[in-house]
């Protein structure tokens, strides 16, 4: 018999434990992507964001690129609402699976995004078909301090993550499934992303954080957790 039971992100089960759909972390996530684009001289014209959520995160990238084509996919009806607040901007929404278009974009965005989908091995290796550059954001939950602490269980039931990576499996999970690197680089989130929010003991945890990281990067998001991998890919040649 076939498991027809919908997704938390079909259900209401996603918003409901997250009802601003991490809105306030939109804005710098916009802000890393764009600064990435523009250092590595990306060429685009139409770019999608696939499982873009409340969709912020494109309207952020809209202002800075105004002259491309942006289009947001997410398979939620919950994002849908969302999106109304933005009917006559810039950018267009779609509710569906990306997989099922046939036409390629010159850019793709997965925001974090990979890590919830349950075969991701087989999503991704269909997803390289379907543009010419990809932009990544893969949170690093293997970390030391995340095994410790458990970080890795209440991220499967807050926000849903399904699997774990650290820098080095991220990229290779990405070389695995057709993708070559062109430039990588982490990301900060808990000491940049809705830090008005961040728990005290994350505040705290950031000063050592802060201290070794211009150091020992790699250690630090290795050891202490709470980064993340931001990466540009091309599809290899097939």
């Amino acid at each position: 018999m076939t498991d027809t039971k919908p997704s938390v992100y079909e259900s209401g089960e996603y918003l409901d434990a997250n009802p601003d759909w991490h809105m306030e972390d939109s804005a710098w996530k916009a802000t890393n992507i764009s600064e990435m684009l523009k250092r590595e001289s990306v060429s685009f014209e139409s770019a999608v964001e696939v499982g873009c959520g409340a969709g912020l995160i494109l309207q952020e990238l809209a202002g800075d690129f105004p002259e491309k084509q942006w289009t947001g996919f997410d398979i939620s009806p919950d994002a849908e609402q969302f999106w109304q607040r933005w009917t006559d901007g810039p950018v267009t929404y779609q509710r569906g699976d990306y997989l099922g278009t046939s036409e390629p974009n010159d850019l793709v965005l997965l925001i974090d995004v990979f890590e919830h989908v349950d075969d991701y091995i087989g999503f991704l290796r269909r997803l390289s078909g379907l543009g010419k550059a990809f932009v990544f954001h893969i949170p690093l939950d293997l970390n030391a301090q995340g095994l410790m602490r458990g970080s890795m269980l209440k991220s499967r039931a807050h926000v849903g993550h399904l699997h774990y990576f650290s820098k080095d499996t991220a990229l290779a999970t990405l070389q695995d499934t057709g993708y070559e690197i062109k430039a990588w680089q982490f990301t900060g989130s808990s000491q940049h992303a809705g830090r008005s929010s961040r728990p005290l003991r994350t505040r705290i945890a950031n000063l050592p954080r802060r201290m070794m990281f211009p150091v020992a990067p790699e250690t630090t998001a290795l050891l202490m957790g709470e980064y993340s991998l931001l990466v540009l890919a091309e599809p290899k040649p097939r």
